[in-house]
């Protein structure tokens, strides 16, 4: 099998793969303000707080935690050594 046999087969794949995949829930803007609850007002540097993990970069880990902007935490704060 040639490099472009395979290629087009791995591509065909992931092209069905996506096409199963359901599609992400709608939110509407009026929601998303309603349950807005104004909770990273008082936020600062170092504070904790609870998140999901949304990214891992080369450095940083980038985390939701439900407020209008995403965290990042480096990664080295992160590691057990």
């Amino acid at each position: 099998m040639s490099v472009l046999e395979i290629q087009s087969e791995f591509v065909d794949t992931v092209s069905d793969l996506l096409e199963k995949q359901p599609p992400p829930p709608e939110e509407k803007f009026a929601d998303l303000f309603e349950n807005y609850d104004g909770q990273d007002e008082n936020l600062q540097i170092g504070d904790r707080v609870e998140g999901e993990i949304v990214s891992i970069g080369m450095d940083d880990v980038f985390v939701s935690t439900g407020v209008k902007i995403d965290g990042a935490v480096a990664k080295s704060e992160l590691l057990n050594e």
